[in-house]
């Protein structure tokens, strides 16, 4: 018995080494690409609602740029001001399409956003993801969707 104990844990370890040097554990997720997408904003809009910035900046990719001038830290830094401030913000909003396509997509989100009731933006957002491999147990290997750019909010927005 004392045995076992000591060759299980060196065979196991053994084999969860030969099947990653041979590049053939990933964790896939079973979910469409578009339930995936659909996902990324149901986790920001939570985020929004729970002034989370850790998870909203996890739907984020680090080469977030769009034609604002916004990028990644940027944003981190608007958002993390935003959510220190008292003011309450709100977003109610809608997923109207996606398209995706060789590791890329395109969603249209149609949304309102308040701040203490008083609506801020109400339009059309174009968001554009890339999917994106990530390591979440520093082993398997696996993908995400993450933001890369968003169009259609008012320039003043960035000021």
């Amino acid at each position: 018995m004392k045995r076992w104990i000591i060759v299980f844990p060196l065979f196991t370890a053994a084999v969860l080494i030969y099947f990653l040097t041979q590049n053939k554990i990933t964790i896939a997720s079973a979910a469409p690409d578009t339930d995936r997408i659909k996902s990324v904003f149901s986790r920001c809009e939570r985020a929004i609602a729970t002034r989370n910035l850790q998870e909203i900046m996890s739907c984020i990719s680090k080469d977030y740029k769009d034609g604002n001038g916004f990028t990644y830290p940027v944003l981190q830094a608007r958002i993390h001001e935003a959510f220190r401030s008292e003011e309450k913000y709100r977003v109610e909003g809608k997923l109207t399409s996606i398209r995706t396509e060789n590791g890329t997509a395109e969603a249209i989100y149609v949304c309102k956003v308040s701040n203490n009731g008083n609506i801020i933006f109400n339009g059309r957002l174009e968001i554009e993801l890339q999917k994106e491999k990530t390591r979440p147990y520093l082993i398997f290997s696996s993908s995400e969707w993450r933001i890369i750019r968003v169009n259609g909010y008012p320039s003043w927005m960035s000021d």
